[in-house]
């Protein structure tokens, strides 16, 4: 049995890579699918796209920056406007950044675009959640969570920045965060999950960085990662299935255990409430 069919799903990240291959598959389950991009130009040629492949496509775009937080508070007010429930989010859109930068608040932007706008998101849209109940939240996060711990400190405004461990640590911020929505709302009815999509053939990634990692990155990208459709074979899988289990971990469609970090409840909590306090 299909769960997405007939539901409404919200895609961050949808123009390309994963997102568009999840909103495009879902779409022709029969769901209904409201991409969320950064950019619209190249959100609404996405759109397009999937409506020249499906004419039955039931597909809308909406534009926030997930860096910006009166971005995504005017989102969340239109969404809340024109929708009474919503069933299905998947937080797809995420960035890697070679070099420091700061968002207009004056956060460490791999930490504000890759966790704290996925947490500004779902509490924004958490009442319409509750009226699709039941309705779950899908967190596409990384193998890279298990390279280095979390300093909570630290991960807002890093005393030394390096790119790979801002990234990692946005992903682990990931998988608490589902766990500790889990926790918080299973009562409500909504489920959180995370999930590695695998190594994938994305627009992902500093593209214009010329240093030896980032180089290397490009290239075995190129040369051994699955396509963007297989990648999105995981977060399709936790849209569709009845069989969820809330809280958990999924890699290839299935339960696996993420690292001893990433299963704390003491740092899901605080976790929480340091997202509460900057949001």
């Amino acid at each position: 049995m299909s769960f997405a069919t007939g539901k409404r799903v919200v895609i961050t990240g949808a123009n390309s890579g994963i997102g568009f291959e999840t909103a495009r598959i879902l779409a022709a389950y029969g769901a209904e699918v409201i991409m969320v991009c950064r950019s619209r130009e190249r959100g609404e040629n996405a759109r397009q796209e999937i409506i020249r492949r499906d004419p039955d496509a039931d597909i809308a775009l909406y534009t926030a920056d997930l860096a910006s937080r009166d971005s995504i508070a005017s989102l969340c007010r239109e969404l809340n406007r024109r929708y009474s429930s919503l069933h299905i989010l998947i937080h797809n859109a995420g960035a890697f950044f070679g070099t420091p930068q700061q968002t207009e608040d004056k956060l460490e932007r791999s930490f504000a675009v890759n966790h704290l706008g996925p947490y500004r998101l779902t509490m924004g849209l958490i009442e319409l959640l509750q009226s699709g109940a039941p309705a779950r939240v899908i967190m596409v996060s990384s193998e890279a969570h298990r390279f280095f711990p979390l300093d909570l400190v630290d991960v807002r405004r890093p005393r030394r920045y390096r790119g790979f461990k801002a990234y990692c640590n946005s992903k682990l911020a990931n998988i608490l965060f589902a766990r500790e929505l889990a926790r918080r709302y299973s009562d409500a009815g909504i489920s959180a999950v995370s999930l590695h999509p695998g190594f994938v053939r994305t627009r992902f990634g500093d593209r214009s960085s010329r240093r030896p990692s980032a180089v290397l990155f490009r290239v075995a990208a190129r040369l051994f990662a699955a396509s963007p459709e297989k990648g999105a074979a995981t977060p399709v899988f936790l849209a569709d299935t009845e069989d969820l289990t809330s809280g958990m971990y999924y890699v290839n469609r299935k339960l696996k255990k993420p690292s001893p970090a990433a299963r704390s409840d003491k740092l899901a909590a605080e976790l929480w409430q340091l997202s509460e306090s900057l949001a």
